[in-house]
């Protein structure tokens, strides 16, 4: 299909966007600049165009990071995810050193989020350090 008429397929349906590329593995990735314009390519705005699906990009909508806390060093990681999926945790790992010999979890966890720079536990606000893929 021609990116020409895609391109004004997208325009004349939902307006302007952000921005439009087309990746290694073919899929288009569209970046919109309001929900509306989401919602709206969500809800099929473009199905008289051309057929297509929509879904979120695995690794742009997140952020991985490391909360250092030590109140959660004795609490179980499922508690941990459990409690702040709320605030936008996917998912924890704790992390461990190895010291002679013996695996000893520290107070980092590891965690996937969707952009949020601080996390609430226990009254404390505890920071999340992000490195981004």
């Amino acid at each position: 299909m021609s990116p020409f008429l895609v391109e004004k397929a997208i325009v004349s349906n939902i307006g302007e966007v952000k921005c439009t590329k087309k990746l290694r593995c073919g899929d288009l990735l569209v970046e919109v600049q309001s929900r509306k314009q989401s919602q709206q390519i969500v809800t099929g705005m473009l199905e008289n165009v051309c057929s297509f699906t929509v879904s979120p990009h695995a690794s742009l909508n997140s952020s991985k990071g490391v909360i250092t806390c030590g109140e959660l060093l004795n609490v179980p990681t499922e508690e941990v995810l459990k409690e702040l999926q709320g605030q936008g945790v996917s998912y924890v790992r704790r992390i461990s050193i190895r010291r002679d010999g013996q695996l000893l979890n520290t107070k980092h966890l590891y965690d996937k989020t969707t952009h949020i720079w601080s996390v609430r536990t226990l009254c404390r606000r505890c920071i999340a350090s992000l490195n981004y893929p």
